[in-house]
């Protein structure tokens, strides 16, 4: 049996609020969603 484990992110105060934002929406995006699954990882 395996065992998921869930990763988040909440960006508040970077120094580079942006480009942290921007790296979550893409996290979120099909294209990165492909990716996971490609390495073997479950997206949400």
């Amino acid at each position: 049996m395996q065992q998921d484990t869930l990763y988040g992110a909440v960006v508040t105060s970077s120094k580079q609020l942006q480009a942290a934002e921007s790296f979550v929406r893409y996290l979120q995006s099909e294209q990165a969603k492909t990716t996971i699954r490609d390495k073997g990882l479950t997206p949400l």
